[in-house]
């Protein structure tokens, strides 16, 4: 099954900058691929995230809105991650 992490975000917001390290440290120990969409880039993008960004998804699914701590990102990624297999 796919593993497709998809993390919406816009340029100046520094929780969105703290969600892409984050997302990037841990890519690397759970194996996942990582995608980002600027809100910015789409009109309708815009209106469904402009509240909540950085939000991140796993395969469609929203898992984590603002704030995401590295703790809660960890164990829900490690969660749902293993319950799709390898």
């Amino acid at each position: 099954m796919e593993r497709r992490v998809t993390l919406y975000k816009k340029a100046g917001c520094h929780l969105c900058d703290d969600a892409a390290a984050l997302l990037l440290r841990l890519q690397k120990a759970l194996q996942f691929d990582l995608q980002t969409v600027d809100i910015t880039s789409d009109p309708a993008i815009y209106a469904r995230y402009k509240e909540s960004i950085p939000v991140v998804e796993l395969n469609g699914q929203e898992l984590l809105s603002a704030p995401i701590g590295e703790n809660m990102a960890r164990a829900i990624l490690t969660a749902r991650l293993a319950a799709l297999g390898s």
